[in-house]
């Protein structure tokens, strides 16, 4: 991790322009990723997984901003069409639904997101406010303690990151049983044919199911398998097979077919295979920052972080939950 402070030894809380300064570097610190991902999306990258996933001068673009981004599960992002909203003044939007979709809402202030299904019709996206609070004592500061500041912003920013995480996945892994996929093949073909056998009946369901409706798919399309990491070494094997021509014992099918592997899911014994982004989407009305305030009981700063995000599945006929067994 990139330090948040330029040059802590002078920095000097006690003026108000030395708080200024140390309250921009934690603000900045924490937003950067959100910063660094229109960053990438300008410089044409759809989604950030790792920093030795880019070119030279896209790697520029992390380290300019500290993105660490092994800390962070960033991976959802190749699932969804991640929406920029910040700068517009909007509690909602909509996504027109041809059946019927997944959404999730914010319920009380510390209770996790819940997913509902909706029907058809628009599928509201709602922006909640996500965040918590810091606090940096001042003796950190007088003893040069900056690493304190610097520890308790990455965990902040960290668990920022992780529940938006959270929340994208349920809104996967809640995908209704009506788009669930058997094991194909027989008891006689090796497990990673049947795997590969597997993805590619799961993708050819998903276009046949779009060929009526107004999601543009065809077998050039970009599609994303998200596994648990319990499957990582199986699901490379198929992914590796499966772009093979090597004299296999099973039906060619060519798709664009990009991994994701987490360990938010519930289960390690299922994945899901969708096409990219569509109706598949993630919108972020409002970046991480922080407001600030004294207590002067405790000799401290406070620093209240928060953000604004809501996502939607509002096609599930975009994707399909593939059995292992």
């Amino acid at each position: 991790m990139g330090h948040i402070f330029k040059n802590p030894a002078a920095l000097d809380i006690s003026t108000p322009q030395g708080m200024a300064e140390m309250i921009g570097a934690v603000s900045a610190f924490l937003g950067a990723p959100d910063r660094a991902r229109r960053g990438l999306v300008a410089a044409g990258v759809r989604e950030i997984t790792t920093a030795s996933d880019f070119p030279d001068e896209i790697k520029k673009i992390i380290d300019i901003y500290h993105v660490g981004t092994k800390e962070l599960d960033l991976g959802w992002q190749k699932f969804f069409w991640v929406r920029d909203f910040t700068g517009i003044a909007c509690s909602t939007y909509h996504i027109r639904t041809a059946t019927s979709g997944l959404t999730f809402k914010k319920l009380l202030p510390g209770e996790p997101a819940r997913v509902y299904a909706v029907g058809a019709g628009d599928t509201p996206v709602t922006f909640d406010r996500y965040g918590g609070a810091l606090e940096f004592l001042d003796q950190w500061f007088n003893d040069q303690e900056l690493w304190r500041v610097e520890d308790r912003a990455r965990i902040f920013r960290y668990t920022f990151y992780d529940e938006q995480a959270d929340a994208a996945y349920a809104l996967i892994e809640a995908l209704t049983a009506d788009q669930d996929v058997d094991l194909q093949g027989t008891a006689d073909d090796d497990q990673v044919v049947r795997d590969v056998m597997t993805i590619d009946y799961a993708i050819a369901q998903i276009l046949e199911d779009l060929e009526d409706t107004e999601v543009p798919a065809s077998d050039k399309s970009t599609f994303v398998l998200v596994a648990p990491n319990r499957l990582r070494g199986r699901m490379s094997h198929a992914l590796s097979l499966g772009f093979s021509r090597g004299s296999v014992d099973r039906r060619e099918v060519d798709y664009n077919v990009s991994p994701v592997f987490t360990q938010k899911f519930s289960s390690n014994t299922d994945y899901y295979v969708g096409l990219a982004g569509e109706k598949s989407q993630f919108a972020i009305r409002q970046d991480l920052e922080v407001e600030t305030g004294r207590n002067i009981l405790s000799a401290a700063s406070q620093a209240v972080g928060f953000g604004r995000y809501g996502g939607a599945i509002a096609e599930e006929a975009q994707v399909r939950r593939c059995a292992t067994a």
